[in-house]
């Protein structure tokens, strides 16, 4: 049997990197007098919205990120899955698992046991994890299991029960798959949740590792055939697939649907490659002469890390649009990035020590030849202006926002008169304007009430007659600082949800 280390470490957790060229920018305080550019926004300003665009491609990415552990210790190895956020926590001393509630925005502890638990991986509210509780010091084998937490049932169990080690465990659904050194090699095992089975997936002479899993299809890194090549097996039919025959190293593969990815060094660097299982084709995804690591896909969203630009960056690829982008914007160092769905997760060192961030992303069709004009009145809802949370009234807005040739930001005019409650305010710049069919988001700064601090605003505009059956046309009108909520009619809705308040006077035009 093999003695191996079993959670990850701070060391492994420097392999990682992605893509593009974007504009930042978010949230600016009314304390200040200058507009503050800011990447990092905390759990309370979930709504504030940083956006990147690239103006060479047809699609723009709006999204928020998100530092979700503040804790001085380390907080390595995430995982996502809906709005289970899990990771490994060093903050007892020992490793834990800790899980994040997107959708409640809570933390929660799910290993109290004190030995070590690490490398956890989660899919429909299951978290599974290798743990050493089973391991008596002085063996002369390292005793790892992978145990299982149901969310649903709060209950905990073990899964593997055999004596050597067991690794780098991957969950959909009901299949579990991990890395098992019981022959005294590695190999690929896989246990049925439904059936309550184990069963060995792939064994040879050389060594498997790094399993990834996507409802029946396995993907790992395979040493067969000298160098490490990234072969898949499907459940369903039975049958294992050679994906790559390259004679240079693949490794770190993650599977999604049809898409197998990795990292692929056959070019002198490392790059992302994509196998289509539908098609049975190879493409390159990333032709920097910089490295590209660590990639992870979800859907048709390919991320990793990417020293490009001097420093580790966290970036994203989109399959359909054929778009690339940078997430990530601060300088120190990001690693390990996970996608799901909409979700991108990481290790960052920004903060002296390994914290986990999120980062809320949203795509649209970009359209800069589009302008958004408006003016009328709606009815100001009561709690809409938190400072005075029992006014309700008429209030006024007068809106024009336009790009202009060889500008890569809008201008225009906005203003908002509340004389219900005193409250004026007035843009000052434009950061970016997405138009989507009938529905438009503009984002941008100004002043309330005349003082020197500055506000960013974010307007959510809903041209009804662009819409089937001339609908009415809505608005939704947010202003912040980095204390908090000024004003909003949508109260608690996210940055992208729909307007739903509507014009009583006046009308709201898309110019396409």
């Amino acid at each position: 049997m093999i003695i191996r280390p079993i959670l990850s470490k701070t060391a492994e957790a420097l392999t990682g990197v992605i893509l593009l060229l974007l504009v930042l920018s978010s949230a600016t305080s009314c304390d200040k007098s200058n507009a503050i550019l800011s990447a990092t926004m905390d759990a309370d300003s979930l709504d504030s919205v940083s956006v990147q665009r690239s103006f060479a491609r047809t699609m723009s990415i709006l999204g928020t990120e998100i530092q979700i552990t503040t804790d001085l210790r380390h907080q390595v190895a995430p995982a996502i899955s809906g709005d289970y956020l899990v990771w490994e926590d060093s903050r007892s001393g020992d490793g834990d698992i800790y899980l994040y509630d997107l959708s409640t925005a809570t933390e929660s502890r799910i290993t109290t046991n004190p030995a070590q638990q690490g490398k956890p991986a989660i899919s429909n509210g299951r978290v599974v994890w290798v743990d050493e509780r089973n391991h008596e010091n002085g063996e002369s084998t390292f005793n790892a299991d992978i145990y299982l937490y149901n969310l649903a049932n709060g209950t905990e169990f073990q899964i593997t029960t055999d004596p050597a080690g067991q690794f780098v465990p991957a969950i959909s659904g009901n299949q579990i798959v991990w890395e098992d050194d019981r022959s005294g090699k590695v190999d690929i095992y896989r246990h049925n949740l439904t059936t309550a089975t184990e069963s060995l997936i792939a064994t040879s002479r050389a060594g498997r590792y790094f399993p990834s899993i996507s409802g029946g299809r396995i993907a790992w890194i395979d040493d067969r055939n000298g160098a490490p090549d990234i072969y898949m097996y499907d459940l369903d039919a039975a049958t294992e697939l050679p994906v790559t025959s390259d004679p240079a190293e693949q490794y770190h593969p993650s599977i999604s649907g049809e898409h197998i990815v990795w990292m692929d060094n056959r070019n002198g660097n490392w790059d992302i490659y994509l196998y289509n299982l539908t098609t049975g084709t190879e493409s390159r995804i990333t032709h920097d002469p910089a490295s590209q690591m660590n990639p992870s896909i979800s859907g048709n969203r390919i991320v990793w890390i990417d020293n490009r630009d001097g420093n580790w960056h966290v970036y994203l690829y989109n399959l359909i649009s054929d778009t690339e982008y940078r997430i990530t914007t601060d300088q120190a160092l990001p690693a390990s990035p996970v996608i799901s769905g909409n979700n991108i997760v990481w290790e960052d060192f920004r903060n002296g020590n390994w914290d986990i961030y999120l980062y809320k992303l949203i795509e649209r069709p970009l359209s800069i030849t589009s302008f958004l004009t408006g003016s009328g009145w709606i009815d100001s809802p009561a709690g809409a202006y938190p400072g005075a949370p029992g006014l309700s009234g008429g209030m006024k807005f007068e809106i024009v926002s336009k790009y202009q040739p060889r500008f890569q930001t809008p201008n225009g005019t906005i203003r908002f008169v509340f004389e219900t409650g005193d409250f004026k305010f007035h843009s000052s710049s434009h950061d970016w304007l997405v138009v989507d069919g009938a529905k438009a988001l503009l984002k941008g700064s100004g002043t309330v009430n005349g003082n020197a601090g500055i506000c960013s605003f974010l307007i959510s505009a809903v041209d009804g007659s662009l819409n089937e059956g001339n609908e009415s046309d809505k608005i939704r009108i947010k202003i912040w600082d980095e204390t908090g909520i000024i004003y909003d009619t949508n109260q608690g809705n996210a940055d992208d949800a729909n307007p739903t308040m509507e014009i009583t006077r006046g009308d709201i035009t898309i110019h396409q």
